[in-house]
């Protein structure tokens, strides 16, 4: 642990000394966020104490470096480090604060810098790579973001690291270890290949992808084939204007095992599709479908589909249900000031999730935000160590925050 703390100090210092240099740039965030959570009966398991409600102040230090010593060549360090208070249980079984736990990197510091009751310090080396521009290439190595998808919240193409809609950090991607090179072949089209290591670099645990996108009758269309922890999977997205509105559709086909231990019965196709508008200068409208293969109608079943499925252990699928609707509106109040509004309802179950949020922009780099989640449907039922869900966001908690950010 020693010589994790001497590393991150060796960075902040190197950082803060080599700002003034016109080859490198010092940047990055503070967020620090108050968290109040009330549970759905029986939604945990073993049982909570008979608290109403449960609190979590998160924070976040994000620190990057970026030197570029000429045109051709740059390199760039992301370290974050993120106290947190909150009782232990509540962070390791709701997931709240998501420590780092990306199989998509060969080795990784331990997420747990230091733990002291209820303070927690996770750290999270996010980005280590470096750049070779070639005339119409680049060629990234080392640890990088790499996300895809068109979809506004659900991304049947994004396997690596993809957000939960109610994430509350959603800065950027978490990076993954990877070789990556991308072409362009034209104005508006290019050629995309990576290879993205698994844990020790295990073959069986990688992914390598192909990928193409280009221009084609006013749309951008992007074609993908991916192996995934031996798994198949083919990738289709579109995005175009139809009048004054956008339009986008992604979709996924999965073959599960294709290439090692076939399992054919863990094979899915997801797609997502909608429609965004803006009616005014101050109101913008989405609404989107999202079709999950992975999952089931059947609410009693929830739990038991997901235990061992391909999908969930290993496609980055979450949502249990196999419909979804998921509307949404953002409303400027002022040119500083802009609210949020949005539902993710279970066509199957009929639950609903609802999640709200304000965002105040102070002063420059500077932004206070509030807001909330909740969830609508029949509360599962616990017996005997096992939980019923009888629908799936009336299993989720509902939250309060409020919260503080800063660019620098």
């Amino acid at each position: 642990m020693k010589h994790v703390k001497l590393s991150v100090l060796a960075t902040l210092l190197f950082g803060s000394l080599c700002a003034e240099e016109s080859d490198f740039s010092f940047s990055g965030y503070v967020k620090s966020t108050i968290q109040a959570n009330q549970f759905a009966d029986n939604s945990v398991f073993p049982p909570l104490e008979d608290d109403e409600s449960y609190w979590l102040w998160q924070n976040t230090l994000n620190l990057r470096l970026f030197y570029e010593p000429n045109d051709d060549l740059s390199f760039e360090t992301v370290y974050e480090l993120s106290p947190v208070v909150g009782d232990k249980d509540i962070i390791n079984s709701q997931g709240f604060f998501n420590p780092v736990n990306n199989s998509y990197r060969i080795k990784d510091l331990d997420p747990i810098l230091e733990e002291n009751g209820d303070l927690f310090f996770f750290q999270n080396l996010d980005r280590l790579n470096m750049t070779i521009r070639f005339k119409e290439s680049d060629l990234r190595i080392g640890r990088q973001p790499i996300s895809f998808g068109s979809g506004r919240y659900i991304n049947p193409t994004d396997i690596f690291s993809p957000f939960l809609f109610q994430d509350l950090n959603q800065e950027e991607k978490n990076g993954v270890d990877a070789f990556r090179y991308q072409l362009m072949t034209g104005d508006m089209s290019e050629f995309d290949t990576a290879f993205v290591f698994g844990e020790d670099g295990d073959l069986d645990e990688s992914a390598a992808f192909l990928r193409g996108k280009f221009f084609y009758k006013n749309s951008d269309i992007s074609l993908m084939l991916m192996d995934f922890k031996q798994n198949l999977l083919i990738g289709f997205d579109l995005t175009r204007s139809i009048g004054d509105a956008g339009f986008w559709f992604e979709a996924a086909q999965v073959y599960a095992g294709l290439f090692e231990d076939r399992k054919s019965e863990d094979d899915y196709f997801r797609l997502t599709t909608g429609f965004d508008y803006s009616f005014n200068q101050k109101t913008y409208g989405f609404i989107e479908y999202h079709y999950n293969g992975a999952g089931t109608r059947d609410a009693d079943n929830y739990l038991k589909n997901t235990a061992g499925n391909t999908g969930y252990t290993e496609g980055g699928v979450y949502l249990l249900g196999k419909n979804y609707l998921i509307p949404g509106v953002t409303y400027e109040i002022n040119p500083l000031t802009f609210s949020t509004l949005y539902l993710v309802t279970n066509m199957d179950d009929f639950s609903t999730y609802l999640g709200a949020s304000i965002e105040y922009n102070f002063k420059e780099n500077l932004y206070l935000e509030a807001g909330g989640f909740f969830g609508f449907g029949s509360s599962p039922n616990q017996d005997n160590g096992t939980v019923d869900t009888n629908s799936e966001f009336g299993s989720y908690s509902n939250a309060i925050y409020a919260g503080i950010r800063y660019y620098f």
